[in-house]
């Protein structure tokens, strides 16, 4: 959720986008964003300005998707196991996932790849991004 719109993860591999600020769901339904994952979406999250939403699914893959256009932009592949959560850095150039796999993997989107492994053999729970500022010494 981020003010305006609420995202939710389905087991019917679907998002379905609700602006719930303007109530216009009450009358035309959702937007639907499909044929992204071949299995249950089981997380997602909006990026701070809300153009991006990324989604993690039972078939080991992470999406981006263009909210604006209401379509997806990137399939990430690389996780052994279903993906549990996602994260999405505020200047969306980086994404964060985990996954049954007892793995986190750190997704560079403008070069689509990642950092192998971050993480081995340890549960993760849930994933935030820190925006990190570098510091001038006086």
């Amino acid at each position: 959720m981020n003010g305006r719109f609420l995202c939710t993860a389905s087991w019917d591999k679907t998002l379905l986008l609700w602006d719930i600020k303007t109530g216009k769901f009450r009358s035309s339904g959702p937007v639907i964003l499909s044929n992204g994952h071949e299995g249950s979406v089981s997380s997602c999250v909006f990026s701070k300005d809300a153009s991006v939403v990324v989604s993690g699914a039972y078939d080991r893959t992470v999406s981006i998707w263009d909210t604006e256009g209401e379509c997806k932009k990137l399939t990430l592949k690389g996780h052994q196991d279903w993906v549990m959560d996602v994260a999405v850095s505020t200047d969306k150039n980086w994404i964060l996932s985990s996954s049954k796999d007892c793995t986190i993997r750190l997704w560079n989107i403008q070069k689509s790849d990642h950092i192998r492994a971050v993480i081995e053999t340890r549960r993760v729970m849930g994933l935030k991004i820190i925006q990190q500022q570098h510091m001038g010494r006086k």
